[in-house]
């Protein structure tokens, strides 16, 4: 059987990796991103099916104590479409911490 195949004849996902090893999808960014929240005591929201939830609504919201985060993630050179910045912004508005993370600010992530 050639390498790049499994047994069956499938293929095996790519695992594309990004600068410092981190995963190369949102996908893989965001369980990464959640293992980390997890392992830090956070308690974690994704809305695994958003075709009936608001447009825009960050990826995760992240509780511990006092604090929640409401996370929008983008891969590298991404960016927040119109409805998720509005989201972003009304979420500060109302005295909350909205933030947009990217792989390459993962030392600050880990703060």
């Amino acid at each position: 059987m050639p390498p790049d195949t499994q047994e069956g004849g499938a293929k095996p996902r790519s695992r594309r990796r990004v600068a410092g090893g981190m995963p190369g999808s949102e996908k893989g960014f965001m369980a990464t991103v959640i293992a980390l929240a997890r392992l830090r005591g956070f308690a974690v929201y994704h809305t695994h099916d958003s075709r009936h939830s608001a447009a825009g609504f960050p990826d995760l919201v992240l509780c511990r104590g006092p604090r929640a985060l409401f996370v929008e993630l983008k891969l590298d050179g991404g960016r927040p479409t119109p409805a998720q910045a509005l989201w972003l912004a009304r979420l500060r508005a109302a005295g909350q911490t909205a933030l947009v993370w990217t792989p390459r600010m993962w030392d600050q992530i880990q703060e």
